[in-house]
């Protein structure tokens, strides 16, 4: 008999998780649900107008270096002008969103690898040579959804799908891979085992305040926390999961203590295409060291590098499509799951099939994106969160701790990483330096706080993917009621404030200890 989900749910914060969910499906659709909170953008931005609410504080102009007074007025979205600006770029605002592309490729080329059998077949070769350890195994999902983060939100995706095929190839729910996924994509970008386009972005909105301040940092400035981060958060993750998650959501009765039953051998088929794609694999990785070995290869940059930035890291989004569909194709044509070309492009559409809800619902948000930003909403808010700081008082270690805090929960209505931080970062750097805290650590705490909520944002655009593949991956024995936003809410908190908790605590190690974040030397000027 399968254990459901209703089963097991005792204790205070399994009580007011089931409540979360509770309250969180009684939510509209997604898609109406961005409609309102793009009303209620408009509305909000009409009335801060109308009062003539403003933001006025001090900014460091790059040019010259000096502080400079800015002061932005709150635009009235409602008025005549605005509403034919936004009614003009309607269509630009939705073309505009990079995510979707993106996850329409991943899709595309993960489809091959999945529908041919290769991860299912893949996962029972890695339960034979490790045995049928489920603790290693979504402790293993879990760092690839933290390292997946160098391709953005391109990442989540890829972890999400990643997630549902591996649990399912080991016979367990889905639904538990694919919140280890989204999870660990989404809270994990101040996490990796690699550098990534986030640091460069992160390094280049944080000179442009710190250079004319006297200090310049290198986009690696946070790679020690992230490595340690990437590893303790991934322990994190499965603990949450193995623990509490599969309360929750429920799992398969071979999960709960079946560690030391037998797995079957791989079939004569299976053996061969995992040999096809073993050769394929070993192809493709001699070509890209072939190509990026060289001091003048062709993935590396004008200076002859790899890292942080290069041809090599900007593609990496498509060297995974390509990985995914040649190690997809070998393992079909040597196992015999592809008898023709003409099953390749059709195991492509079957996976973009999935995707139909998804295209719909990313109209709305690429509109809510494009009227917040119109609004000049997120500036009032970033002056509030100063004048906040200044309030409390609150100085060095405890600041940090506090602003990083207080960024993930504006993170819940202002989703923008990089973005957000060219609105924080000439606000909060110059102040935190007059307090003797270094331009790297602001940075640091302000990607923590960019993390740790991610995951339980409802402005993340991957919620929607998120949603669309349990739909998909249902197991009605398990899960007999469909999943709502409340479903995923009530399984990312724990996620979330073990993300939260576990980083602060770092946090805290590196600054009493003394050990710098990263290669970067922490001089004042």
């Amino acid at each position: 008999m399968q254990h459901t989900a209703s089963k097991k749910k005792t204790g205070l914060f399994m009580r007011f998780v089931q409540l979360v969910e509770a309250l969180g499906n009684r939510l509209p659709h997604p898609l109406y649900l961005y409609v309102v909170l793009i009303v209620l953008v408009l509305v909000i931005s009409s009335l801060c107008a109308s009062a003539g609410i403003s933001a006025t504080y001090e900014q460091v102009d790059p040019a010259t270096g000096e502080l400079t007074t800015v002061t932005v007025q709150a635009v009235d979205l409602l008025s005549r002008h605005s509403l034919q600006t936004i009614l003009a770029n309607w269509v630009n605002a939705y073309d505009a969103n990079t995510v979707l592309p993106a996850i329409m490729a991943i899709t595309m080329f993960v489809s091959i690898a999945d529908r041919s059998g290769l991860f299912s077949a893949a996962m029972h070769r890695l339960l034979l040579v490790m045995g049928k350890s489920r603790w290693i195994t979504t402790y293993v999902l879990a760092l690839a959804g933290v390292c997946s983060t160098i391709m953005a939100d391109a990442g989540v995706v890829l972890a999400v799908s990643l997630g549902a095929v591996v649990f399912k190839s080991v016979g367990r729910n889905p639904w538990l891979g694919i919140m280890v996924g989204y999870g660990a994509g989404s809270v994990g970008f101040c996490a990796n085992l690699f550098p990534a386009n986030t640091d460069v972005l992160s390094s280049t909105i944080t000179n442009s305040v710190s250079i004319p301040l006297g200090i310049e940092i290198s986009p690696l400035c946070n790679y020690y926390f992230k490595i340690v981060a990437a590893l303790l958060l991934s322990a994190a993750i499965a603990v949450v999961c193995e623990t509490f998650l599969v309360k929750l959501l429920g799992d398969t009765p071979s999960s709960g203590g079946g560690e030391d039953e037998e797995v079957p051998e791989l079939s004569t088929a299976e053996r061969r295409g995992l040999h096809f794609a073993g050769i394929a694999l070993l192809i493709l990785v001699a070509g890209i060291l072939a190509l990026s070995l060289p001091r003048d290869g062709f993935f590396r940059n004008d200076a002859g590098e790899l890292l942080p930035q290069s041809p090599l890291v900007s593609s990496l989004a498509a060297l995974l499509c390509i990985l995914f569909l040649f190690l997809g194709v070998s393992y079909g044509i040597g196992s015999g799951t592809i008898a023709s070309p003409r099953d390749v492009p059709q195991m492509m559409g079957e996976g973009i099939k999935g995707l139909a809800g998804l295209i719909v619902n990313f109209f709305p948000i690429a509109l809510l994106v494009y009227v917040f930003g119109m609004s000049n909403l997120a500036n009032v808010l970033a002056v509030a969160g100063e004048k906040f700081f200044r309030s409390i008082g609150l100085t060095g270690l405890p600041m940090l701790c506090v602003f990083a805090v207080v960024v993930g929960v504006s993170g819940l209505f202002m989703y923008g990483g990089s973005s957000r931080w060219a609105i924080f970062a000439p606000v909060f750097i110059p102040m935190f330096l007059r307090l003797d805290l270094h331009p790297i650590l602001t940075q640091l705490a302000y990607r923590i706080g960019d993390s740790w909520s991610a995951n339980i944002t409802p402005l993340n655009a991957c919620l929607v993917i998120t949603l669309t593949m349990m739909e998909h991956h249902r197991n009605p024995e398990i899960n007999p009621d469909p999943p709502g936003l409340g479903t995923i809410l009530a399984a990312q908190i724990p996620i979330s404030l073990a993300c939260l908790v576990l980083f602060l605590l770092e946090l805290c190690a590196f600054v009493l200890l003394g050990i710098s974040p990263g290669p970067d030397v922490l001089t004042m000027p």
